[in-house]
């Protein structure tokens, strides 16, 4: 049986990425709804899996609206049943500031998004049991149970061509892949999945299992990657000064996750390419209206400098 662990679409808080941590914690949403962009997103992974024929026997979200709304897109382009699964929201849970926010009620949400099976956990008082908000040591606990309950699945499952996807949401899955790959809890370690961002396990049925990628994003063209002051500002964020060093600490790097360090190099190569040809087009009409903008020379100046740690960072940090 195969996991198709599944970020949700670009969210309204998601734009504010770059902010100082006081003033995004101050504006940020407890629940927020995805953008137009995030639905576009969406669309382009639905047939992304389409084209891979993923067989998903079972699909579920969370009950945040960002995960619903991202999974009821999938649904109805890939006709399957949708379930909530309260146990994958967000490391935290709902909250704003010290208040804890039950979310969205039993009511509220059959009425707003029809034909999702909602599971007995979320009432009419709303999903969110908590008193407090949930502690990283906590969320870690959550990201253990899961994966026993992947293992269980895959003993149940009737073949190792059946897939169980779940949109799920970005700290939560760090936490997650912390697990599956046994990564140690004073780690430095942080594996950042761009919006739709698809990483996938095998488990078997004897116990063991295996990684199948990391943060794909082959769905998202470059109008989806990060620009200069977003993914370049993410923590941690590694800055290979060029392709040749990038490429050495690939081969080099020991870890398994050099599979998926391959697959964030391959994202740069392209990016770098259609960039180029931006920058081109940038520079050809500046060329002929005499860049009667200052901001369009900025941008055909600017495209080609984004640097590579944007990139690297946009499919994992170190």
């Amino acid at each position: 049986m195969k996991i198709l662990l599944i970020r949700h679409a670009e969210s309204a808080n998601n734009l504010q990425l770059g902010l100082p941590k006081e003033v995004y914690q101050s504006i940020r949403s407890p629940d927020p709804n995805i953008t137009e962009k995030g639905r576009a997103q969406s669309e382009k992974l639905a047939l992304h899996i389409l084209k891979k024929k993923y067989n998903i026997k079972r699909f579920y979200c969370s009950a945040m609206k960002r995960s619903i709304e991202t999974a009821m897109i999938l649904k109805k382009i890939l006709n399957i049943n949708l379930e909530i699964k309260v146990s994958i929201h967000e490391l935290g849970g709902m909250y704003q500031g010290s208040n804890i926010i039950k979310g969205k009620t039993r009511s509220q949400i059959k009425t707003k998004y029809p034909g999702i099976f909602i599971p007995p956990e979320v009432t009419e008082e709303g999903w969110c049991h908590r008193e407090t908000k949930e502690s990283r040591s906590e969320g870690l606990q959550r990201a253990k149970e899961l994966v026993e309950e992947f293992q269980q699945w895959a003993m149940q499952s009737e073949g190792e061509d059946e897939w169980v996807a779940l949109v799920t949401h970005g700290a939560f899955m760090d936490l997650l892949l912390a697990v599956l790959l046994d990564r140690k809890e004073d780690s430095k370690l942080k594996l950042v999945h761009a919006n739709t961002g698809l990483s996938a396990f095998e488990f078997n049925k004897d116990g063991t299992n295996r990684m199948l990628f990391i943060n794909s994003s082959d769905h998202l063209d470059d109008e989806f990657v990060p620009l200069p002051g977003e993914a370049s500002k993410l923590e941690n964020a590694v800055d290979y000064e060029n392709d040749e060093e990038l490429e050495k600490k690939i081969l080099e790097h020991p870890h398994p996750l050099h599979r998926s360090m391959s697959a964030g190099y391959s994202l740069k190569k392209k990016a770098e390419k259609d960039r180029k040809k931006k920058k081109g087009h940038l520079l050809e009409t500046c060329e002929e209206e005499d860049y009667p903008s200052p901001d369009l020379k900025e941008s055909a100046e600017t495209v080609e400098k984004i640097p590579a740690k944007a990139v690297a960072a946009y499919s994992l940090e170190f």
